[in-house]
């Protein structure tokens, strides 16, 4: 098999991994990252709290960290109503987009 064999192959596979994502698995991940970075446990993720998650991704993708423009940018998106805080039901509607390779980015 060819290298851009088993590239198209693999892509179609996480393509089909990502679309099957059940429900129960989004709310499990949900609940993970909120309860390591809900740091002072009000049930919503601040500003600071999506930072700190954000840049634990970065770092895991051996990325530069995000400026704080960039958290700013990703917090304003992933916080739909605009109340300053990421909900759970936010958190979800994000990993929804994300699983189905959506970006939640706004233009």
């Amino acid at each position: 098999m060819s290298d851009s064999v088993w590239v198209a192959t693999f892509a179609i596979a996480c393509i089909i991994i990502m679309a099957s994502i059940s429900e129960d698995t989004i709310k499990k991940l949900v609940d993970d990252a909120f309860l390591k970075y809900d740091l002072n446990k009000n049930g919503t993720l601040d500003v600071k709290e999506v930072g700190i998650l954000m840049n634990d991704c970065m770092r895991r993708k051996n990325e530069p960290e995000a400026t704080i423009e960039d958290i700013e940018e990703f917090f304003a998106t992933i916080d739909t109503d605009g109340d300053g805080k990421v909900t759970r039901e936010e958190m979800e509607k994000l990993m929804r987009l994300t699983y189905r390779g959506q970006s939640p980015m706004k233009k």
